[in-house]
C-alpha cells in the first residue's frame, strides 16, 4: 500500500484530485434536491417515456460481481411494457454480454430522452419470441423472431435534469 498523501498514479490518470483545502464537513452544503419517489411499478409517465425510446442501456453483473453494460437500440417500441411490473426489450442484434443474466439475474435499465430519464432495477431473463408472444400477443409484429430481455421491476424512478420542464 502506498504511503503517498496523494495517490500519484490516480492523479496522473486524472481519476483523483488532491483533497480540498477545507474539509467537506466545514464547507456549506448545497441543498439536496428532492428525488423522484422510488416505486415498485411503472407509472403512466414512465410508460409514456418507454414507448418513445429508441435505445436502452442495460447493466448486469456476473456471479463474481464483475459488471457489464450493453447498449440496445431499435425503433421506438422495441422496449415494450407488458404490465406495470414488467417490461421487455427486443434484442435486435447479438448481445452476448447479457449471458451474465444466467448467473445473476439482477439488472439495471436506463432510458434517457435528453430531458428526462427512467431508471429501472430488477430481475431479468432472456426468452424467445414464441414463448413471450404466446403470453403477450400484443407485442409489436415487427419484432417477431427476436429474443427478449424480460425485466421484473423491483424499483423504478424518473430522473429529471436541471433544465427539465
Amino acid at each position: 500500500m502506498s504511503t503517498d498523501q496523494y495517490p500519484t498514479d490516480l492523479l496522473r490518470l486524472g481519476f483523483a484530485e488532491p483533497p480540498p483545502a477545507t474539509p467537506p464537513e466545514d464547507r456549506p452544503r448545497e441543498p439536496v434536491r428532492p428525488r423522484q419517489p422510488v416505486l415498485d411499478r411503472l407509472t403512466t409517465p414512465m410508460v409514456e417515456l418507454i414507448t418513445r425510446m429508441d435505445r436502452a442501456f442495460l447493466a448486469t453483473a456476473d456471479a463474481d460481481g464483475e459488471c457489464d453494460f450493453a447498449l440496445c437500440a431499435g425503433p421506438p417500441g422495441f422496449v415494450h411494457v407488458l404490465d406495470d411490473r414488467r417490461l421487455a426489450c427486443a434484442l435486435l442484434d447479438q448481445a452476448p454480454r447479457l449471458a451474465t443474466l444466467a448467473a445473476n439475474p439482477r439488472i439495471s435499465v436506463v432510458l434517457v430522452d435528453g430531458r428526462r430519464g427512467l431508471h429501472v432495477n430488477g430481475h431479468a431473463g432472456v426468452v424467445d419470441d414464441t414463448w413471450l408472444r404466446a403470453a403477450h400477443p400484443c407485442l409489436p409484429p415487427r419484432f417477431a423472431g427476436s429474443r427478449w430481455v424480460v425485466v421484473l421491476v423491483d424499483e423504478a424512478y424518473l430522473h429529471a435534469g436541471p433544465f427539465a420542464g
